[in-house]
């Protein structure tokens, strides 16, 4: 039982109470003045969108701003990244708001989410485009999944998106 989650305590804590969290993290609570909202905090919480999510790296920026939001859908074709993704953010996210392939997401569920998402985040496979990787560019299938994603932005049409990738996409 001493080992077992309150119902009432986030994941967070619990690892905190177990002395289970790096330095950075048992000090996230202070105030960094390196990280500053400079307009304000929403007032509801943000509707967000996330696709080629990997381990939720982005969702747990929101959550270091304390910024409130609902994840509406989320995608990623690799099922140990799930898990990563789950344990992560399980306040977050159901099995019904995971997709593992953003074309049958496409095809399927996004016109469902047309003008939902405050804000679309997303990285599209990036070692077609990456100067350490094969260079395979458009002829690469991952390299195509860069036009998925702009369906996915059209489609959903989200008030912000961020299209996150490397230099070499240019």
């Amino acid at each position: 039982m001493a080992n077992q989650r309150l119902p009432n305590q986030s994941n967070e804590e619990w690892l905190k109470s177990k002395k289970r969290t790096c330095i950075q993290s048992n000090t996230a609570s202070r105030i960094n003045k390196n990280f500053s909202i400079r307009y304000g905090k929403p007032r509801k919480p943000l509707s967000v969108g996330s696709l080629f999510s990997g381990i939720g790296g982005f969702e747990q920026s929101l959550k270091f701003l304390r910024l409130e939001f609902d994840l509406v859908f989320a995608c990623d074709n690799d099922k140990f990244v799930k898990q990563s993704f789950f344990a992560n953010h399980a306040e977050h996210i159901t099995e019904n708001k995971w997709h593992y392939n953003i074309e049958d997401f496409n095809k399927k569920e996004a016109h469902k989410h047309k003008d939902k998402v405050d804000l679309l985040i997303g990285g599209p496979p990036c070692q077609s485009f990456s100067v350490i990787g094969k260079h395979g560019g458009l002829s690469d299938a991952r390299g195509n999944l860069v036009y998925e994603y702009i369906k996915t932005i059209k489609k959903i049409n989200p008030k912000v998106f961020i299209f996150e990738n490397v230099r070499g996409l240019m």
